[in-house]
Parts: C-alpha cells; sequence; structure tokens
C-alpha cells in the first residue's frame, strides 16, 4: 500500500526514501555511510547480488513488489557477503481474485540551461516512454488451487546529455544529428506460478527477467557519439520452492535456485 501511494516509477526511488540509504552521482547506493559493494541483494530469500562487483544482478518492477526490506545495522547470520545493509524484495503471487493494471506514461526533460546541456530546450513527448501491465489470479477449473501473476514492463529514456554527429569514427563530416548519450532502454517481466496440492503443502515456480541497453555520457565524444561505448547487461532468475507445514509449530522450506547475468560493452 505504501509503495501504491508513492509517486516513483523505479524500485531504486523507493530505496533511496529510506532511512539511513543515501545514493551517489553514478547511481550506486549507500547504507550507513558505507561502500556500494557492502550491500547484498536478495529477492524471496535467494541472493541475486552480481559475484562481479557486488551489484544488483537482477531489475525487479515495482508492480512486482509485495514487500520491500531494507535492513541497515546488525542483521541475522543467513545473510551474508554483507557490511553495511541489506536490501530484500519479495515478489507478488497469484490469488484467488483476478486483477490487473496498466500504466502509459511519456515525458521529456526540458530546460534553458543550453550552456551546460546543449539541446535540452527542445522538448518531445515522447522522447521518453513506458508500458506496463499486470495480470493476476487463479486458473480456471482449478478450485483456485493454481494461482499465477505475470508483469511486463518496457521503459525507454533519451536521457538529458546529446551529442552532435560531426565527425565518423573514420574521421570524415557527416550530417551533424543531434543525439542522444545516456540513454537507456530497460525490458522487465516476472512470471509466478503456485500450485496448492494440499492445505498444508504449496508448490511455487517463479522467474523474473530483465534486460538492459544504454550508454553511458562520455564528453570526449561529444563530436562524435557513435564513438562511445555500447553496454548491455541481462539476467533472470529461476526459483522453485516447497512449503510444508508439519504442524502448527513445525514447517520447512526448499528452495532450488538458478541465477545468470550476463554483460557486455563494445
Amino acid at each position: 500500500d505504501q509503495i501504491n501511494s508513492l509517486p516513483v516509477a523505479e524500485l531504486a526511488d523507493i530505496i533511496e526514501l529510506q532511512a539511513g540509504v543515501t545514493k551517489d552521482a553514478g547511481g550506486g547506493f549507500h547504507i550507513r555511510g558505507g561502500r556500494t559493494t557492502e550491500i547484498a541483494y536478495w529477492v524471496n530469500g535467494v541472493s541475486i547480488t552480481d559475484s562481479y562487483d557486488n551489484s544488483q544482478g537482477i531489475k525487479i518492477d515495482n508492480s512486482s513488489v509485495q514487500e520491500l526490506q531494507v535492513i541497515s545495522g546488525t542483521f541475522n547470520a543467513e545473510y551474508g557477503n554483507a557490511m553495511s545493509g541489506i536490501i530484500n524484495t519479495v515478489t507478488k503471487e497469484g490469488g484467488t481474485k483476478y486483477k490487473g493494471s496498466l500504466n502509459l506514461y511519456s515525458s521529456d526533460h526540458l530546460s534553458d540551461f543550453t550552456s551546460y546541456f546543449p539541446h535540452i530546450d527542445k522538448f518531445s513527448p515522447f522522447a521518453s516512454y513506458n508500458f506496463q501491465g499486470s495480470l493476476s489470479g487463479p486458473f480456471p477449473l482449478t478450485q483456485n488451487r493454481l494461482t499465477f501473476f505475470v508483469n511486463a514492463r518496457y521503459n525507454y529514456d533519451d536521457g538529458w546529455l546529446y551529442g552532435e554527429r560531426r565527425y565518423t569514427i573514420t574521421g570524415a563530416d557527416w550530417n551533424g544529428k543531434i543525439v542522444p548519450m545516456n540513454w537507456h532502454k530497460n525490458d522487465m517481466g516476472q512470471a509466478n506460478l503456485g500450485l496448492q496440492i494440499l492445505q498444508n503443502l504449496k508448490l511455487n515456480g517463479e522467474l523474473p527477467y530483465s534486460k538492459e541497453d544504454y550508454q553511458d555520457y562520455d564528453h570526449s565524444f561529444r563530436w562524435e557519439p557513435d564513438g562511445n561505448v555500447f553496454k548491455f547487461s541481462n539476467s533472470y532468475n529461476g526459483t522453485f520452492t516447497i512449503n510444508h507445514m508439519l504442524s502448527s509449530a513445525t514447517f520447512y522450506t526448499l528452495k532450488a535456485s538458478y541465477f545468470f547475468h550476463d554483460f557486455n560493452e563494445y
């Protein structure tokens, strides 16, 4: 309920609002003044921390989040490889009633401060746009035993820093076209299936996915933006869970998970 009432578009915006959390100019989080590499990221009790640089290995869409826990200070021994904090996301599951949502918007960055931000005074209503939707509920003829939740989002942002194609990579004059140099394109999705076999036995399978294509601004390529490096990232995390309640005081949970993250720049 709190997430739905916040005027934010990204999960990172919610995290930034939590006590003890700050975000630097590069988008990295710091909890209680710690380094960005001292934070562990979890989804449904499974680590999604990229072992290469300790960053968040997969992006989660706001509309997929059931609960967000930002733990700063002391935390239980179950959370390893973290010095300053834990960010644990619990995602939504299907329920016994059908629910859906659809979110569309577009925007642009606009300013007259062109001495530092050239061409930002040119307004385009579709320089940034977002398509977002989700659907959940029970499968027909399953007596609410088999439920689903699916979510998908496509987001593109032109950014606010531009270059001009005055030269090609071989040095010749080109067409002088204005092109964005800190653009960002996101694809995110999640699928969740829950099966209540018995009153005390439940199976769950989940697959969140994210793909990012983007460029970071490099001022040395302002007149030849196509020479700037392009960056590509894609991730997914498949998790299968068994919850078995043996009695009112005893239960066990088994999880099997496969996490994949790939990053390229060239």
